[in-house]
């Protein structure tokens, strides 16, 4: 059985540049400072920075039940533009993750978007 997944986007304002804001998100080693589920992110088979290809682990806690791991992978890199991972559930099918980086006249339209 396959889980049906649904997709999200929202997009904000940011007063500040798009490569500023695309350094902050694609440094996943960064992601326990912003997200509350996330408790560990480390790079994996050699990557030390967001590349196409690049591995990380992450390990997601969320205060109920054991700790859980996942291995994204990096499917776009284009700095100030767009940055993007997925990792493949084994019951879930493919989720995927990705900002774009809009830059407007006092700052950037950062929209994510999940699948």
């Amino acid at each position: 059985m396959r889980q049906d997944l649904t997709s999200d986007s929202v997009s904000r304002h940011i007063d500040a540049s798009p490569e500023e804001l695309y350094d902050i998100v694609s440094d996943v080693t960064r992601t326990p400072e912003l997200s509350s589920e996330i408790a560990d992110v480390r790079w994996l088979d050699g990557a030390t920075s967001p590349a196409v290809g690049a591995r990380f682990r992450a390990r997601n806690s969320a205060g109920r039940g054991p700790d859980w791991f996942n291995k994204p992978v990096i499917t776009v890199a284009d700095r100030g533009r767009v940055f993007a991972f997925e990792r493949t559930e084994w019951i879930g099918g493919i989720l995927r993750w990705g900002y774009q980086f809009e830059p407007d006249a006092t700052g950037t339209t950062v929209t994510d978007r999940t699948k």
